[in-house]
């Protein structure tokens, strides 16, 4: 009798979940197509570029906002997307990634039927962001993501030794094989399908901030319960880099087009107010307008 109950729960359960899947993919799909301009990081000097792919590191954590799209009205707090940055081919090398891309590669086309070419050939040709879009997961070009208006980069610590440190459970820091063990799990996300019932607790479908849920795997990152599953939205990601004892802290932040200069601890206050919504604070600050309206900015 119970194992009936249980047959009957998860029956209506699956079906609540494949409805809500559908309509959320419905509406996503529809409100993805509003776009009132282009981002104004999408235009970027080749040369400002060039130095901003050479400052990023495996397993950065880059963010965006999009505030000329209708789908970032809907999504909670500042940030609207979280991806992750693989590193170029002798990077990959050094963390012992590179020669286990194939074999990732042959399961992604195998499970997910995955199309693309294969991730050396990506990785070689400048495809070193993997991010879960309506689509599915992939991975693309810093030029291809830059059709935002806010970027921010978020870097996992080092630590010193072998050894990890741990604060309750969750590392502040990450060794060159916690290093591995994560961008191995980031490519194995390509090819997945787009989880549009965001839904941390599911594996064959991957939502942009699941990405990080699911490459990071040990760390605590907060979620939200709704509708009766947990939620993580791009702004619980970008918290693990707003305090000095986080295992994540902020090494590039361009708000409203402009890139934010100042040292890590005005990078952290910055991070701060813009997880805050607090966007006068931000302008203060920085001198930045806080308006994405140009027109309200030449005022």
């Amino acid at each position: 009798v119970k194992l009936g109950h249980r047959k009957r729960r998860d029956f209506y359960k699956n079906v609540g979940n494949g409805a809500m899947n559908e309509l959320s993919k419905g509406f996503g799909n529809s409100a993805g197509v509003f776009q009132s301009r282009h981002g104004k990081l999408y235009d970027m000097p080749k040369e400002e570029l060039q130095n901003l792919i050479a400052e990023m590191k495996p397993l950065d954590v880059v963010m965006e906002k999009t505030p000329f799209r209708l789908t970032d009205k809907f999504i909670p707090g500042h940030y609207g997307h979280a991806a992750v940055w693989t590193g170029n081919e002798n990077q990959l090398k050094e963390l012992k990634v590179w020669k286990e891309l194939p074999k990732l590669y042959k399961l992604a086309k195998k499970y997910y039927h995955y199309k693309g070419p294969s991730f050396q050939e990506a990785v070689r040709s400048g495809h070193m962001i993997i991010e879960a879009l309506r689509p599915g997961v992939q991975i693309n070009t810093m030029k291809h993501f830059l059709e935002i208006d806010d970027l921010a980069v978020l870097r996992v610590k080092d630590c010193a030794g072998d050894k990890g440190q741990s604060l309750k459970g969750q590392p502040t820091c990450y060794t060159s094989k916690q290093k591995r063990l994560y961008l191995i799990e980031a490519f194995k996300q390509i090819g997945k399908d787009y989880d549009f019932n965001f839904d941390v607790n599911t594996e064959k479908k991957i939502g942009c901030s699941e990405l990080a849920y699911r490459t990071y795997v040990n760390t605590d990152f907060e979620t939200d319960k709704t509708l009766g599953r947990h939620a993580i939205s791009p702004d619980q990601v970008a918290n693990k880099a707003d305090e000095k004892h986080e295992p994540f802290y902020p090494v590039i932040i361009y708000f409203n087009g402009v890139r934010v200069e100042g040292d890590l601890d005005f990078q952290l206050e910055i991070m701060k107010d813009l997880l805050k919504t607090d966007y006068p604070s931000v302008e203060l600050k920085t001198g930045i307008c806080q308006s994405y309206k140009e027109e309200e900015c030449l005022k």
